[in-house]
């Protein structure tokens, strides 16, 4: 089956915070989860910005397009 893409609605499952870095707290972060339990961060940025990576290599720690989601 595909893989679900969902809104994040919480902090990343292993590692904490520490192992997505500022992704864990921006708006436009989203997390596709696999049924094996595997989590992929994408930044939703690129739709309207194709300077931005879809896929940021984790922990991302210094963001110029970071909007906090809280």
């Amino acid at each position: 089956p595909p893989m679900a893409i969902e809104f994040k609605t919480s902090l990343p499952r292993e590692g904490g915070a520490r192992s997505v870095g500022l992704c864990a707290y921006c708006r436009f972060s989203n997390v596709s989860r696999s049924d094996r339990g595997g989590e992929f961060w994408r930044c939703g940025r690129p739709e309207g910005e194709p300077d931005f990576p879809r896929y940021p290599p984790l922990p991302v720690n210094d963001c110029h397009g970071f909007e906090d989601s809280l």
